[in-house]
């Protein structure tokens, strides 16, 4: 309706147009005659029609042209638009196709018009396309579904939305590409499946500490993800510098069984030192893949006919403990994704792995210290048993040994009693008088019988002390008496070696709790070795002087001899020990008296310590408590 209005509308304004051109063509011919006005106004009417009909004209070649600049406008829309666009019959011949729809499928339109579009299609997809036609048949408005083309053996994705014929011969459809959102999709799948794997795989293989078991789930993770001819999880072993087989898996068992000799003779191969591209992989911790194994001079055929390989260093913190080493028989099997999911499940191993070896050292070595401590205590018990069976021994011998020294001691001081009393009277010419010679060997005699007698009392002495039945009785006694009845003894000794004995005591008089007999003897013991070590007119000396605090004294014994070296000093105390033979020849003695000295002092609840310099002297320092 509203098309025809404007036509109306065109059409008297073309007539008054007409008419006001008329008027002026004729402004002459006003003038006429009455006679002749029907005729003037039939020849008016035709020529306003012929005007009309020539603006008309005009418009229609206006027209038209506007129509084809806008064909040719919505032509080039039609043919580059993103999504191919095309008509198609019952049975799928294409009638007609924008441009866009030959690049997609990669055919000039002269001979895509006329063809079927299965004929483009995957062989899988054939039956689904034969049920979107029938669809298209038997429903209305519009269907749409997922094809994939055939690019040169791979799969294009597309999605076909068309129009359903109802009742008519043929259907608009549009071909749009969804490759890219595919493949996104699929990787998505992909990335997803192995984030699940992964979380699952550090889940199970985070419990466990079998390296057998971890290597062989490792296995089992990548069988179910890749297509592969074996696996090979090999560890580093640094002792031998090689690889070890942890676990290796076949795609077909049957073709290479596995037993003793088939896995001696694997471990043979992939511990060649410094070879191979396991060997690669694990020294520059680099992943290597590669579609062409014959290509590659590092790599060592283990198995024949490979031509793709992926190895993949097993890493822990940034050491290299082991390789996954995966191989295939197809050219450029394995691909990126692959060698992402090998990588992440590698370095989750590498972990595990390292805390498992850890786990079985530790358990090893708990094993062997058990073995050990079991063998201690074995020993140990032995030992006790031998001990105590020794021990008993002893303690007869050492009884059997006291009251030897005892027996004897009596059996030898009964004659040797007498001897030193007969020597006395002899000298004090009791049966008659003796000359000068006589004398001397008299006094010889008691001398040496005095000597035998310490001797004597010093073994007897000593051996109460290792029974434990030598007793003190202890009681506030001065020690200047002690001392100066001590150096009263040794004074004749001195004096007969032109010595010089130097006494220091303090003013005030000093209290100890001692057994004035047994300190006495320490005393004449320290400066008898003191005579004996100082050369002839030499200094020794006794000096005493209040400890720290006023709580204990310091009796200090010293000479000016030939001092004592080092590595002797700990042999002092040590019962029947002299530090040099050579000096045994020369100063006579037993080596009991210091360990009666050190026994002693112990039993007045005091200390013993030495002080000396090799050819200087030496100095005894006793440290007693004081009597209160």
């Amino acid at each position: 309706m509203k098309t025809n209005s404007v036509h109306s509308m065109n059409k008297t304004s073309m007539r008054h147009q007409a008419e006001g051109i008329l008027i002026e063509r004729k402004t002459d011919t006003a003038n006429r005659s009455a006679s002749m006005s029907d005729n003037l106004s039939l020849i008016h009417e035709l020529e306003v029609h012929q005007i009309e009909l020539e603006l008309q004209n005009e418009e229609l070649i206006q027209a038209r042209a506007e129509m084809e600049a806008a064909l040719y406008r919505y032509s080039d829309l039609y043919d580059f638009a993103p999504v191919g666009y095309f008509s198609m019959t019952h049975n799928g011949m294409i009638k007609e196709a924008n441009l866009t729809l030959t690049k997609m499928l990669g055919v000039e339109r002269s001979r895509l018009l006329g063809s079927r579009f299965l004929g483009y299609l995957k062989q899988e997809y054939l039956l689904e396309f034969g049920n979107f036609l029938e669809k298209l048949d038997a429903g209305k408005g519009k269907r749409s579904c997922e094809l994939a083309l055939d690019r040169n053996g791979e799969p294009f994705w597309v999605q076909l939305e068309a129009t359903c014929f109802e009742g008519g011969e043929t259907s608009r459809a549009a071909l749009t590409d969804i490759n890219g959102y595919k493949h996104s999709e699929k990787n998505l799948h992909q990335r997803v499946t192995e984030l699940e794997l992964l979380y699952e795989s550090g889940l199970v293989l985070n419990r466990l500490l079998d390296l057998q078991k971890i290597g062989a789930r490792i296995a089992d993770l990548l069988e179910l993800r890749m297509d592969w001819h074996h696996i090979l999880i090999l560890l580093y072993e640094p002792s031998k510098d090689s690889f070890e087989v942890l676990e290796v898996r076949y795609a077909d068992a049957i073709e290479v069984p596995i037993d003793a000799d088939a896995l001696k003779t694997l471990n043979m191969k992939v511990s060649l030192p410094g070879m191979g591209l396991s060997r690669a992989a694990f020294q520059s911790q680099q992943v290597i893949r590669s579609g062409q194994l014959e290509k590659e001079p590092q790599h060592i055929a283990k198995f024949r006919g490979m031509h793709s390989g992926l190895y993949v260093p097993i890493l822990s913190g940034k050491n290299s403990v082991g390789v996954i080493s995966i191989e295939n028989r197809k050219p450029n099997a394995f691909s990126e994704n692959d060698e992402r999911l090998v990588y992440t499940l590698a370095s989750q191993a590498g972990a595990v792995l390292e805390n498992a070896r850890l786990f079985q050292i530790a358990q090893t070595e708990l094993k062997e210290r058990a073995r050990v401590e079991q063998l201690l205590a074995d020993e140990k018990n032995q030992l006790a048993a031998r001990v105590e069976e020794r021990t008993v021994d002893l303690v007869k011998a050492l009884r059997a040994k006291n009251e030897f020294l005892t027996s004897m001691s009596h059996e030898l001081r009964t004659p040797l009693t007498d001897i030193l009393g007969y020597s006395e009277s002899l000298q004090e010419n009791t049966y008659e008088t003796l000359n000068e010679g006589q004398s001397k060997v008299i006094r010889s005699i008691e001398e040496s019988g005095q000597h035998l007698l310490n001797l004597i009392n010093d073994i007897l002495d000593l051996s109460k002390v290792n029974a434990g039945s030598m007793e003190v009785r202890l009681a506030p006694c001065s020690l200047e008496e002690i001392c100066n009845a001590s150096l009263k003894l040794v004074k004749g000794m001195a004096e007969k070696r032109k010595q010089h004995v130097h006494v220091v005591f303090p003013v005030q008089p000093i209290l100890i709790h001692a057994d004035a007999l047994r300190f006495k003897q320490a005393l004449v013991n320290l400066l008898s070795n003191a005579i004996k070590f100082t050369p002839v007119s030499g200094d020794l000396g006794l000096n005493v002087e209040m400890g720290t605090g006023n709580e204990s004294v310091i009796i200090m014994v010293w000479d000016k001899g030939i001092g004592i070296s080092p590595e002797n000093i700990v042999k002092l105390f040590k019962p029947f020990t002299q530090i040099d033979t050579s000096l045994a020849r020369e100063y006579a003695g037993t080596g009991l008296g210091l360990s009666l000295v050190k026994h002693f002092v112990e039993l007045h609840n005091g200390r013993i310590e030495v002080e000396s310099d090799l050819g200087v002297g030496s100095r005894f320092s006793i440290t007693l408590p004081l009597a209160h």
